[in-house]
This record gives C-alpha cells, structure tokens and sequence, in this order.
C-alpha cells in the first residue's frame, strides 16, 4: 500500500463485551470516536457471531469505509501474543466479509492512554487510527 489513502478510514477496538468504533477521512483531519457497540454473550473476545456481523455490517453502511483497521494485542516488546494469532485471525475474517483491506495497527498503551475518555473504547479505536496515519506519515 502507498502512504497515500484514498477514503474513510473505520477502526476497531474490538473486546470480549464490546467493540469501540472510530472514523477519520483518509488525510486524518477529522479523527473522531464514533460510539461502541455491545456484543451479544459471545463466549470469546475473538468470535465474529452473527450479532457481530450484524452490527458490522450497520457500520459499513453507515459510514462506507475504504479502509478497516483493528487493534493487534502485541506483546510489551511488540511481539507476537497468542492474542495477536487471534486478532489477525478475525482480521481475515473481516476482510472476507466486508471485502475491504484490513490493518492490524499495535494497540500498544491504547487502552491507558484512553483511560479518562468518556467512552474509552471509540477513544483507543481514534488512537489506533492515530497511530496507522502517524506510521505512514499521513499526519505527523
């Protein structure tokens, strides 16, 4: 991929209860939580149900991503965690559903650094987008 993106970009901070949901235009001007949505009891933090793909697909239509980013659990050192194997699991899963290029983007400090956010889950999702555009130097 070019460091030039073309269109909106969707990210994910995806959890075991709830997954936080944040967009930004592709030259990252407007970075902007969004809202987050509750899953349905899914058993693992890492299933894509039914419920999921239903309120996925809301968001797809809602704001027409061009690009999809989803946090990657890395390790302290950024290496890969068993937890990682599992979010670029369900990244795939992504892709092949919706049909768009999906980002693992390390979700390093996302959480602490969001902490104090009134909805700190679509704050960690806008750091994820953040961080994706910093690395390409779309925004410095």
């Amino acid at each position: 991929m070019s460091d030039a993106l073309v269109g909106t970009i969707l990210s994910l901070d995806w959890g075991l209860k709830k997954v936080g949901v944040a967009t930004s235009d592709a030259r990252g001007i407007a970075i902007t939580p969004r809202a987050l949505w509750r899953r349905a009891p899914a058993g693992q933090t890492w299933s894509f149900s039914r419920a999921d793909k239903a309120d996925f697909s809301l968001l797809l239509k809602d704001w027409e991503p061009a690009h999809l980013l989803l946090g990657d659990p890395r390790g302290g050192h950024g290496e890969m965690t068993e937890a990682s194997e599992h979010a670029a699991r369900l990244a795939k899963r992504l892709e092949e559903f919706s049909g768009l290029p999906v980002h693992l983007v390390a979700e390093t400090l996302t959480s602490w650094e969001s902490r104090h956010a009134a909805n700190e889950d679509s704050a960690a999702a806008a750091l994820l987008i953040e961080s994706f555009l910093r690395e390409r130097k779309i925004i410095v």
